[in-house]
């Protein structure tokens, strides 16, 4: 079962804390030339990227990813030491520009506590520490926004049924973890969460070795979008609001261009309930461009 919807998610995760100060605002400030409001995703423990590197020696492939995404001019040069040799800070200690963005109309949802942690550490966590990662994370957010995250999106693509259940447990009812082209709901006993997930095309993914050509990015990461029950664009505001600026300018023009409205990831799901959106099935999947398999949903039965 497909349903379409000409309206479509800009989802952007902030995964570091560098992105907030250097990359945030220039995604901001394209948005609301267009008048344009975005969803964004932000983890609330302090940032320690620096251990990522870790990930040279234990993940396959890793090092050629870097390589391909040009990290060097993605990543400031605290990113690399922050949590290691520097204390890393916190994107929810820019407070002020958190509460301005939801004051303009943007959406900002958990992506989780600690995204090293959960990254990093998934394959090692029980459901009580998954339980314990979304608990310090609906805390911090409570205390910066003083409401409840209006949905949660999992670090890394990385969720399972544990994750699911510690969801639920927090009356979380909407989620945007996962991969694919169908939305619908996910069942957790008698309860459920709606999952809406992002195409399975990212610009970190495709970027070539060679020459990068945002045309042609948009070209590939757009040729996704038809299939899609309404259409999640994952974004990152180090990729697309620094070294690759251009790739997210062309995308919004294009979007504008192809007639797709741009509404949230809330805005999304309450179209969505309304609709006979069908049981999802969970699994893992390998997505090209990605050196670990992540959390993927179809219907069930498919």
């Amino acid at each position: 079962m497909m349903y379409h919807f000409q309206k479509a998610v800009l989802k952007i995760d902030i995964d570091t804390e560098r992105a907030m100060h250097d990359c945030v605002p220039r995604m901001l400030e394209e948005l609301d030339k267009r008048g344009l409001k975005a969803t964004f995703c932000i983890p609330t423990a302090e940032d320690r990227s620096g251990l990522a590197l870790m990930r040279a020696f234990k993940q396959r492939g890793f090092i050629g990813k870097m390589i391909r995404n040009r990290a060097w001019r993605v990543f400031h040069p605290r990113t690399f030491v922050a949590g290691t040799l520097l204390t890393g800070r916190s994107q929810i200690s820019h407070r002020e520009m958190l509460l301005k963005m939801a004051q303009y109309g943007h959406e900002i949802g958990l992506h989780g506590y600690s995204h090293q942690v959960w990254q990093d550490g998934f394959e090692h966590l029980d459901f009580n520490a998954f339980e314990d990662q979304i608990c310090l994370g609906l805390d911090a957010y409570r205390a910066v926004f003083e409401q409840e995250a209006p949905f949660f999106a999992a670090p890394a693509w990385k969720f399972n049924r544990s994750t699911l259940k510690a969801l639920c447990l927090h009356n979380i009812t909407i989620s945007s973890s996962c991969r694919g082209y169908q939305a619908g709901w996910m069942q957790c006993g008698a309860d459920s969460i709606f999952e809406l997930p992002t195409l399975p095309a990212t610009l970190d993914e495709i970027l070539p070795y060679g020459r990068f050509d945002a045309g042609r990015e948009v070209d590939t990461v757009m040729s996704h979008a038809e299939k899609a029950t309404l259409p999640v664009f994952g974004l990152h505001a180090e990729f697309e609001g620094g070294t690759y600026i251009e790739f997210f300018k062309t995308l919004l023009n294009r979007l504008a261009e192809t007639g797709y409205q741009i509404i949230t990831i809330s805005e999304a799901a309450q179209l969505l309930k309304g609709e006979n959106l069908p049981e999802l099935a969970l699994m893992w999947k390998d997505i090209t461009g990605r050196t670990y398999p992540v959390a993927w949903v179809e219907e069930a039965g498919e």
